[in-house]
C-alpha cells in the first residue's frame, strides 16, 4: 500500500518507494475508489504517471465506476496507453448479474500473452454473457442501465446525506457506497457486530487494508434490491447506533 490523502496516492511516496523496492507495477482503482469513493484528480494523475514512467512501472486501471460519473477524469490509460493495462466490465453499471469484464493491453504482444493465458486457465469467457454484453452496447441497453442506476444513485446518496449527513462520511454524488469515518467511541468489530444484531451487514476498513494501522471506519453500501423507504429506515438505524455506546461503556 502506498500513503496517500483525499486526491489519492502520493507520488512522492510511490517514488520513495519505488528507490527502495524492487516495483514492477502499480494497482489503481482510481474513480469513485471502493471503498473511501475518492477519486484521484486529473493533476495527480498526470503526477503519478511522471513517477510511472521513469521507474517503468506498468499500471493496472481498475475502473468499474468510472461511468457513474457525468465528467470522471481522464482514465489513466489515456494518459498513459504505453504502460496501462485498462480494466473495465458491466457488473457494477449494467447488471450485477453480467460477470464480464474487458481488458486493453499496452501493445498488440501484450493482447496476445494475456489472451494466451486466458485460454490456458479458462478457455474463454462465456460465449452467452459475451453475446449479452455486446448486443445491450450495440442496441444502447447498457446505456439504459446505466442511466438508471447512476439516477438511483444519486437519489439514494441525497437520501445518506440527509440521514447521516452530521457524521463524518466521504462519498460521491453517484457512486453507491460511502466511507463512514467512526467517532472514537465505536470500534470496526463492535460497531460493525451492533449493526449485524439489527439485521445490517457492512464492511469494516480491516477487510481493505494490505498492511499496518487501518482508519477506524465502514464502506456502507447503498445499492442493492431495496426500494428507497427501506433505504431510509436502515439509515437511521445506522444513525441512532452511531449516537449510541458500545455495550463497554
Amino acid at each position: 500500500g502506498i500513503p496517500g490523502d483525499a486526491q489519492g496516492i502520493l507520488p512522492d511516496a510511490l517514488e520513495a518507494h519505488c528507490r527502495i523496492n524492487k516495483v514492477r507495477a502499480l494497482y489503481l482503482n482510481p474513480t469513485i475508489q471502493n471503498p473511501t469513493t475518492r477519486t484521484i484528480s486529473e493533476t495527480r494523475r498526470r503526477e503519478i504517471v511522471e513517477v510511472a514512467r521513469y521507474f517503468g512501472l506498468k499500471i493496472i486501471e481498475d475502473d468499474p465506476y468510472s461511468k457513474l460519473m457525468h465528467n470522471p477524469p481522464t482514465s489513466l490509460a489515456s494518459l498513459a496507453p504505453e504502460l496501462t493495462y485498462y480494466v473495465n466490465g458491466l457488473s457494477k453499471t449494467c447488471s450485477a448479474g453480467l460477470r464480464i469484464a474487458f481488458l486493453v493491453c499496452p501493445t498488440e504482444l501484450e493482447s496476445k500473452r494475456i489472451a494466451s493465458s486466458l485460454r490456458a486457465t479458462q478457455i474463454m469467457a462465456s460465449p452467452m454473457c459475451s453475446a449479452l454484453a455486446t448486443q445491450w452496447i450495440l442496441d444502447g441497453t447498457a446505456q439504459m442501465c446505466l442511466d438508471n442506476i447512476r439516477l438511483m444513485s444519486q437519489r439514494r446518496q441525497l437520501i445518506a446525506r440527509r440521514i447521516l449527513g452530521d457524521f463524518k462520511i466521504e462519498t460521491n454524488p453517484e457512486a453507491f457506497h460511502l466511507w463512514l469515518n467512526l467517532p472514537s467511541a465505536w470500534s470496526q468489530s463492535a460497531f460493525c457486530g451492533r449493526l449485524l444484531n439489527r439485521g445490517i451487514a457492512i464492511a469494516s476498513a480491516d477487510m481493505f487494508c494490505l498492511e499496518g494501522a487501518t482508519p477506524n471506519a465502514v464502506r456502507l453500501s447503498l445499492g442493492g434490491n431495496l426500494n428507497d423507504e427501506r433505504l431510509e429506515h436502515t439509515l437511521r438505524i445506522v444513525a441512532e447506533t452511531l449516537n449510541s455506546y458500545p455495550a463497554n461503556h
